[in-house]
């Protein structure tokens, strides 16, 4: 987790300036890399959260914190858009 922060810290601005760029080769190297980094990041929290609520409880208390905020902040962008 730390090496994937790290990790988003050091490349975050290289990979925007590739965004930048306008060529696609570049965009789609620095997309990647991103998601790379999202994606080591999120899989050591998503495996453990469900640490945080008893057992029995554990599958209803994660499911219903997943949604709600996903409904609270998704469910407001097109809001805020417009």
């Amino acid at each position: 987790m730390m090496f994937a922060c790290m990790a988003i810290l050091a490349l975050a601005r290289p990979c925007f300036e590739w965004l930048d760029s306008g060529q696609a080769g570049m965009q789609l190297a620095a997309l990647g890399v991103l998601n790379l980094c999202l994606g080591m990041l999120l899989s050591c929290i998503l495996a453990q959260t469900p640490s945080l609520f008893p057992l029995k409880v554990r599958f209803m208390a994660r499911a219903l914190s997943y949604n709600v905020s996903i409904a609270f902040f998704a469910g407001t962008a097109p809001m805020i858009n417009a």
